[in-house]
């Protein structure tokens, strides 16, 4: 239960998304752009 609760967590996928996208904007920028924007589209 508690893990389902993590994973539905808004506040974590925010977490894992912030350092998923500082690595990915390191190693490919133009991904991380495109990635971005799609997000917020």
């Amino acid at each position: 239960m508690v893990e389902n609760q993590i994973k539905y967590d808004p506040f974590f996928y925010i977490i894992i998304d912030f350092k998923l996208y500082s690595e990915m904007s390191l190693k490919y920028p133009k991904i991380f752009i495109f990635l971005n924007i799609g997000k917020h589209d």
